[in-house]
């Protein structure tokens, strides 16, 4: 009898085990994954492919990375853990800066740089395009890349900033480090890759409110030098 009631006691606790064990399996697998930031009119996608996977080995920054290049349109700004089974992600939407032209056809850049499309036809009117001094092939980049130029990041950045003055750039032309040519339809400003962005972006707001101030008409601001040239 006694060795029964041991047997017993034996087979019930690894059934408990088990049980207990495929609970804990179950528990700790991914099952809701929430996204914050897409309307639900758009599409966000390649959460699936992190469902039933166990949280403790899924990694904040590869899924970040993941989601970022398949996800163009989207900057993922945060991947949070919530323990037992949940993931949330949150992302920023990335709107078109500039089209970048390369051989046979287009780059649609974000503010950030980052590739939103690839056209081989201009397919947004209203947005600037850049005009580079080296040959890009199409097939370099791909969509959910980013531009690791700096010439091409900081005209973006001064794209972004003359944006801030209420003024609309139509073209912007890179002749190297040195010249970055933005254009609007009144005025002509000049940057370089070579001089610090915030002494930059510091003399174009003194310049221009100096301007203001004095009802001046300019036609062209180069800020390439130690101080702004200003031609009228």
């Amino acid at each position: 009898m006694r060795s029964k009631k041991y047997y017993f006691l034996f087979f019930f606790s690894c059934f408990v085990w088990i049980g207990l064990l495929h609970y804990i399996d179950k528990l700790y697998q991914v099952k809701k994954i929430e996204v914050i930031g897409v309307s639900e009119t758009e599409t966000f996608i390649g959460i699936s492919q992190f469902e039933n996977k166990y949280i403790w080995v899924l990694e904040e920054e590869r899924i970040s990375q993941i989601l970022d290049t398949i996800n163009p349109s989207y900057k993922v700004a945060e991947v949070r853990k919530q323990y037992p089974n949940s993931l949330v992600i949150i992302v920023h939407r990335r709107y078109p800066s500039a089209y970048i032209e390369v051989g046979n056809g287009y780059l649609l850049l974000s503010k950030e740089g980052a590739i939103l499309q690839k056209h081989r036809e201009i397919e947004q009117e209203s947005v600037p395009v850049i005009h580079y001094y080296q040959n890009i092939p199409y097939a370099t980049f791909q969509a959910g890349t980013n531009i690791d130029k700096k010439d091409i990041r900081d005209a973006l950045y001064f794209l972004e900033v003359i944006k801030g003055a209420k003024e609309k750039v139509v073209r912007i032309d890179i002749a190297g480090y040195h010249m970055l040519g933005l254009y609007t339809d009144t005025h002509e400003y000049f940057f370089s890759s070579e001089k610090n962005r915030e002494v930059q972006l510091y003399q174009f707001e003194q310049v221009l409110t100096q301007l203001q101030i004095q009802g001046s008409k300019f036609k062209r601001i180069d800020f390439r030098f130690d101080k702004p040239v200003v031609i009228f």
